[in-house]
């Protein structure tokens, strides 16, 4: 048991946070106590300005390490791949689209199957939005191969 130095209440040693530089390593007041502080003192204006002035001058010297955190957490959140296995892919596609072979700058799109989610390759942006519009559907695709292999003998 514990007295929270704020509230005076005796607490379970539970009801504290730790603190490793204490002598019994707990925070002096309860949880509930800190939690209220902390709101409070967060709520006021100065503080508002000095949090958000300093998250805008972390996001300026982290721009790369943010863009690969982003980057790393969409091919895990939706293709449940790594960077490392996207990076596979690329050496193999020897950083080319999979299907036209154009270089671009931009990073590639994970092109994956939607019923079954199995990753195809990487695709740049217009083969990609190009397979979407086609709703990957093969008669599709045949049809509109046709379409312009006559086309061209007009």
């Amino acid at each position: 048991m514990k007295v929270c130095k704020k509230c005076k209440r005796e607490l379970s040693l539970e009801m504290f946070s730790k603190h490793p530089k204490s002598k019994d390593r707990l925070q002096g007041s309860c949880k509930e106590c800190e939690r209220k502080w902390y709101k409070s003192w967060r709520a006021r204006p100065e503080v508002l300005k000095r949090i958000k002035e300093q998250q805008k001058q972390w996001a300026k010297r982290n721009v790369d390490n943010r863009k690969l955190n982003r980057k790393k957490y969409n091919l895990k959140v939706n293709f449940g791949i790594s960077i490392e296995d996207y990076n596979k892919l690329l050496l193999r596609q020897n950083g080319v689209c999979a299907v036209c072979g154009s270089n671009t700058n931009r990073s590639l799109a994970v092109d994956h199957n939607h019923e079954t989610g199995k990753v195809r390759g990487l695709l740049c942006g217009n083969c990609n939005t190009a397979l979407g519009l086609l709703r990957e559907n093969i008669q599709i695709i045949e049809k509109l191969k046709g379409y312009l292999v006559d086309s061209i003998n007009l």
